[in-house]
């Protein structure tokens, strides 16, 4: 009995770290994807500053 009961919480608990591990992955690349848009929107705005000068 004891051992089914391990099994479970122990089930249970890799479930939910899964599901926390893939939230925080998909968070972390959703935040990737607005940093290399913000860079490419500065570089761009750079280039246009080196021009104007």
């Amino acid at each position: 009995m004891l051992y089914l009961l391990v099994t479970q919480l122990g089930w249970l608990a890799f479930t939910i770290l899964l599901i926390v591990v893939v939230a925080l992955y998909t968070k972390i690349k959703r935040e990737i994807t607005y940093l290399r848009r913000d860079v490419t929107n500065l570089q761009a705005e750079l280039e246009q500053q080196k021009i104007a000068v």
